[in-house]
């Protein structure tokens, strides 16, 4: 829309001001170095494009330049145009629509006959408005005849009209067409299913692919075999999962579909640095299954970043789960185990692994959810102090009570929670003992701590005051 014409005939190589052109003609832009073009675009009249020059003046200079003289300065200079004309052919080009916006633009992808290697990201639909069938016309047609081969991001969220149909002719218009350059696939919230999961698979398994790094596939009702698939797809020496970086298989209800996950971390995924299953389902089967495949306890994997969080394990499965993914020093930064409903088992799992080294990078560890109670956070605190880089920690509803609080007290008058800012401690049945958070604080320990929740403990009078007089001055 903005374009800056340099007139080369000026003594001093000024430069026209810049100016939005709402309606430059068709014609002009795609035949740039045209002389009958710009000689007939010279004829048109007050409301044409050019009397927008009718008078420009540079300010602080003495030169004028009419209408005839940007057509001139073109006309003479067509090479200029040609070469802005391949740079702007050159410039990465990011597509994000959805609604009307969706449909015109499939529309012209479908439209077009050659390649354009411009087109660098696509990005249709959204949870409130996804891709229907009728946009999927013009967006596979694109696929069939290979017009976007730069397209590094596709970003599909489909409508359910479209059904298990509308996801397999996408997958199949990939096929034909692999995008060999592609780095992210998402088509999270499509509802592909257990089917179409396993045609993903076998999409996926080809060479072509092997630069994909990011796949997003949440929210998809993979299934227990379809998530097999397509675990056993990604892990086989012709998929992309042995160049994987991130993996989101959050909400797809793949149950003992999870057992063959970590096995395939210790082997396949070996760049895999961030996975999510959070919401899947995955209770103390699943794991026990999973450990049956792996036959021992994982000896390596890359992940820095996991969410396991909402998956009813039950105190036993916890425990398991923890036993199977952390027995040797990980290289963990963030890990979400909220509401696996463990317990002291569970806790003493986690406190054996910080006492081996197993959590030396870890700096967000979430435990909400866990009934782990006074003696689980008692044996905790007792190796917490090897997580040398650990600054939020959360342990909401975990049924600590007072006694547990006094032992988390305990742990920062020794000094192995120094490094934390954020400290939840939210809905824990904590009355009294809040007062000796308090005193700790004000004596200086913890010194880094700046976020503190104690909501939902119902403290006396007395401790609220105490807590009150120190608030302003410690935190932020």
């Amino acid at each position: 829309e903005d374009f800056c014409f340099f007139d080369p005939t000026a003594v001093d190589s000024f430069l026209l001001p810049q100016r939005r052109l709402g309606s430059v003609p068709s014609r002009l832009v795609h035949d740039l170095d045209s002389v009958e073009t710009l000689k007939e675009e010279q004829k048109v009249g007050g409301n044409g494009w050019i009397s927008k020059f009718k008078r420009t003046k540079l300010k602080g200079t003495q030169a004028v330049f009419t209408s005839k003289a940007v057509v001139k300065c073109i006309l003479r200079h067509r090479r200029i145009c040609k070469t802005f004309n391949e740079v702007l052919s050159k410039i990465p080009i990011d597509f994000e629509a959805h609604g009307e916006r969706s449909i015109r633009l499939t529309g012209h992808l479908g439209g077009i006959s050659k390649p354009d290697n411009a087109v660098r990201e696509i990005s249709l639909g959204c949870p409130n408005d996804t891709v229907r069938s009728v946009e999927m016309d013009g967006l596979c047609r694109a696929f069939e005849n290979g017009v976007v081969p730069n397209l590094r991001r596709l970003h599909v969220e489909l409508h359910p009209e479209s059904g298990e149909v509308g996801v397999f002719r996408l997958l199949a218009a990939l096929s034909t067409n692999p995008l060999s350059n592609l780095v992210e696939l998402d088509i999270s919230g499509s509802y592909i299913g257990q089917s179409s999961a396993r045609k993903l698979s076998d999409v996926l398994c080809g060479n072509e692919w092997e630069r994909v790094k990011r796949l997003r596939i949440a929210r998809n009702g993979t299934g227990e075999y379809g998530t097999k698939f397509l675990v056993k797809g990604l892990a086989s020496k012709e998929g992309c999962g042995r160049g994987l970086e991130v993996l989101d298989m959050a909400r797809n209800d793949i149950r003992k579909g999870f057992k063959t996950l970590p096995k395939a971390l210790g082997s396949a995924f070996l760049e895999l640095q961030t996975l999510d299953i959070n919401n899947n389902a995955i209770d103390a089967s699943a794991v026990s299954s999973a450990s049956v495949e792996c036959m021992v306890p994982l000896s390596k994997h890359s992940l820095t970043w996991l969410d396991a969080s909402f998956n009813t394990m039950g105190d036993l499965g916890a425990k398991e789960f923890v036993t199977l993914m952390f027995s040797f020093e990980t290289r963990m930064k963030f890990l979400d185990l909220a509401g696996l409903d463990g317990g002291v088992e569970f806790a003493i799992a986690l406190s054996e692994v910080m006492g081996n080294g197993g959590f030396k990078f870890l700096e967000e560890l979430n435990l909400s959810g866990n009934s782990i109670a006074r003696q689980g956070c008692e044996r905790m605190m007792g190796t917490i102090g090897s997580c040398v880089s650990l600054t939020h920690l959360n342990f909401r509803n975990c049924m600590l009570g007072d006694d547990g609080v006094n032992g988390l007290v305990g742990g920062m008058r020794e000094g192995r929670l120094n490094a934390l800012k954020v400290l939840n401690i939210s809905a824990n049945n904590v009355l009294r003992s809040l007062v000796n958070v308090s005193t700790c604080l004000k004596a200086g320990f913890c010194p880094n701590l700046r976020v503190l929740d104690v909501s939902k403990n119902a403290p006396t009078e007395e401790v609220r005051g105490g807590l009150w007089v120190w608030k302003d001055k410690f935190f932020t």
